[in-house]
């Protein structure tokens, strides 16, 4: 039942409500920075993290594996390799201007705090841009986009110790990302979005219908295949043999609970529906009727729960639950996902996306153990198949897919 909620996260819900159309905006739906405001408000920037002493000592972690000692480069690591780093640069490009051009907001996207909300650290994208709060944006997500603002605790983290490590992050507002389910919640703020949080000064992150009709990528986050890609500057201290499989149920639940907060959030700003939480062909279909609309009905998508605090409430629970639970424990979560998806008569392609990155968590560890470094060709079939061109609204899954994917949930068993 709990590992129905975390993965296939498909409980058919009540309409979700949308920000407005076309980037109208209103006073409440801004958020007021305090000129009282508490000091981890204020950014240093990546400069006050790169010192030789500090994460800009050795360029280990970029040639070698990664020990205790991985930290001491983070830094270097970060910019050199990080895609986060070039995220407000994709602020800059034609597709960033066809988009803006085409919500009709009058500014660039460099300027607009719905686009800096995600594409810099969060705390920046309501600031008044002075030329100190524009040099901070162009460093993209940097360390403190995720680690949170660091002026309060620069000084104080280099001599906190496993004792009172988190009591500095819960007095400091540091972020606890050696958690793993509090990093996963904190990449979700803007892979899946989040309402305001004034706490840190973070505006609403909303990557709403009314943004994907005007060109920007629709979002599909997995939180462990995410990490998989992304190089990593850190050194994973507990890195059990079930890591790959915890992470993705971790992500599920972490992916369910911001979106439930989101779609309650959304609630309260505007009346409308919020289409991006359905399927496209719910209203959108082609002329030659290549594949069909389901008349008069809006079918929710099943990776977003129903839009309320009680079920993130639930969710963040079970997030909890799975961050401690054994290795044992997590195999049969695992398992019995799987078993579930099997018993689903009709699997769109968001759905069956999930399946696939379990599948292939679950086929990590089994490549660890056997040491091994390739996924059994069947994987990157089934990844083809899956693969969604830009602009199609078509979420049915084919029957080479679908055959694919029974395949290989059988063998999970």
């Amino acid at each position: 039942m709990l590992v129905g909620a975390a993965v296939a996260l498909g409980a058919a819900g009540l309409f979700g409500r949308a920000p407005k159309l076309h980037g109208e905006s209103s006073p409440e739906d801004r958020v007021e920075i305090s000129t009282e405001a508490p000091p981890w408000y204020s950014p240093v920037g990546q400069a006050g993290c790169a010192s030789a002493a500090c994460h800009g000592g050795s360029s280990h972690s970029l040639t070698g594996p990664r020990d205790s000692r991985s930290w001491n480069g983070a830094a270097l690591h970060c910019f050199a390799i990080d895609p986060h780093n070039q995220a407000f640069a994709a602020l800059e490009t034609p597709l960033a201007v066809s988009i803006m051009g085409r919500l009709g907001s009058g500014i660039a996207a460099t300027q607009d705090e719905r686009c800096l909300a995600c594409h810099t650290n969060p705390a920046l994208a309501n600031r008044t841009a002075d030329a100190r709060v524009i040099a901070l944006r162009r460093e993209g997500i940097g360390c403190e986009g995720c680690h949170g603002n660091a002026e309060q605790w620069l000084h104080q983290h280099t001599t906190w110790t496993a004792v009172n490590r988190g009591d500095g992050h819960q007095r400091t507002g540091m972020a606890k990302l050696d958690d793993l389910g509090e990093r996963a919640l904190a990449c979700a703020g803007c892979h899946v979005g989040a309402p305001a949080d004034p706490a840190r000064g973070y505006p609403v992150r909303d990557m709403n219908h009314d943004m994907i009709a005007v060109g920007h990528p629709r979002l599909n986050f997995d939180f462990a295949d995410y990490q998989r890609r992304l190089p990593p500057h850190w050194f994973e201290q507990d890195r059990s043999s079930g890591f790959e499989l915890r992470a993705w149920l971790v992500g599920r639940a972490a992916r369910g609970e911001a979106a439930s907060r989101l779609g309650a959030d959304r609630g309260t700003r505007t009346p409308r529906p919020e289409f991006a939480n359905f399927s496209c062909v719910s209203c959108h279909h082609p002329l030659d009727g290549s594949f069909p609309r389901k008349e008069g009905k809006l079918t929710r998508e099943t990776a977003w729960p129903k839009d309320d605090v009680q079920g993130a409430d639930a969710l963040a629970k079970l997030r909890r639950t799975l961050v401690k639970a054994s290795d044992e424990e997590i195999g049969q979560f695992a398992a019995k996902a799987f078993r579930s998806a099997e018993a689903i008569p009709a699997m769109d392609r968001d759905l069956a996306s999930q399946m696939y990155f379990g599948l292939a968590a679950r086929e990590r560890t089994r490549m660890i153990r056997d040491k091994r470094s390739d996924y059994p060709e069947k994987f990157d079939r089934l990844a083809r198949e899956l693969r969604m061109p830009r602009g199609n609204l078509d979420f049915s899954v084919s029957a080479k897919a679908r055959s694919l994917l029974q395949s290989l949930l059988g063998e999970a068993r």
